[in-house]
């Protein structure tokens, strides 16, 4: 903290949100250090939270919004300097890893880094599992706010064994997202066809109330990409007899779970081959200001260890 790296005990991002204070928040995929994928998206989805926060009366905002404007006052360079100084502290030569960027009040703006090594292969699948539908939608879907870690912990403690995610559901029961995941099906013909046009992706848009996610929009390119329909509208369980596959995607691995398969496809498979190479050519993160300020330890080597990093309270 203030400009001192810190290890994390639990290791585990989503356990220093529980404990940080309230903001707005972005996680992302670093396939290589110092890349980021959708870098300008979680930038933009970032500065979106903070205002839909501050519009809420739930986080003020106030100090920032006023000096935001003002010359060299960015949102990116800021984030960009504490990032920099939480991922150089991961173990070199690091491989994939996440990064967690909070933004809280402060004068005009707190940011806090938190990065972690990516143990398994960030497009690894899982076998089939189970989701159980046990609760409503978020209250502020569209703004990424740290107190939904607190708030999901007690519908993921009546997840039974077995189960791989809890899915939110609308009012007429059609299914929205996953606690930490995007919720996709795929429909169509009870026999595997080659025709890509005879399948539908399909999964709840913005508009129906679910986060604007970056590993959520890199399904969607891919499934245009393949030439399947896309239908952004909750899914119906009751039409679930259609149902060719359910899979979940979250912003560390793209295909981050299969959850119901009935027949063999091959644009099925093309998808997921889609989704592992779709994501653009990741961004180079580099600050505009020196990485290192004077002062500041040396990085701090446990493997098994996220690392903290918080940047200067003021630009």
């Amino acid at each position: 903290m203030d400009g001192r790296l810190l290890a994390l005990d639990p290791p585990t991002p989503s356990s220093y949100l529980a404990q940080a204070p309230r903001g707005a928040y972005t996680a992302l995929r670093l396939p290589r250090p110092f890349f980021a994928v959708d870098w300008a998206q979680h930038v933009a989805r970032l500065e979106q939270s903070i205002g839909l926060l501050h519009e809420a009366g739930l986080v003020d905002y106030g100090a920032w919004h006023g000096m935001e404007s003002e010359k060299g006052n960015t949102l990116a360079d800021l984030l960009l300097l504490t990032a920099h100084s939480a991922l150089r502290a991961l173990p070199a030569p690091g491989g994939p890893a996440c990064l967690v960027l909070l933004a809280c009040p402060g004068a005009p703006l707190q940011v806090h880094a938190v990065a972690q090594p990516l143990v398994a292969d960030p497009y690894c699948t899982v076998p089939p599992g189970w989701a159980a539908v046990l609760g409503p939608g978020r209250a502020l879907p569209l703004a990424k706010d740290s107190a939904w870690v607190r708030e999901r912990a007690p519908l993921e403690g009546l997840r039974r064994p077995g189960v791989v995610e809890v899915l939110l559901a609308d009012a007429a029961g059609g299914l929205l997202e996953g606690l930490v995941t995007n919720f996709f099906v795929i429909s169509g013909p009870a026999t595997a066809s080659q025709r890509a046009s005879d399948y539908t992706l399909q999964t709840a848009g913005e508009k129906d109330g679910v986060l604007a996610g970056t590993a959520r929009r890199a399904a969607l390119r891919a499934a245009a990409a393949c030439g399947l329909t896309v239908l952004e509208q909750p899914p119906d369980p009751s039409h679930r007899s259609a149902w060719r596959e359910a899979f979940l995607t979250n912003r560390y691995t793209f295909v981050a779970g299969r959850l119901y398969k009935r027949v063999p496809s091959l644009r099925h498979s093309k998808l997921r081959e889609s989704l592992r190479q779709l994501p653009p050519p990741p961004l180079l993160i580099t600050p505009t200001q020196p990485v290192q300020p004077a002062g500041l330890p040396e990085p701090h080597q446990d493997r098994e260890a996220g690392a903290l990093g918080r940047g200067p309270a003021t630009l």
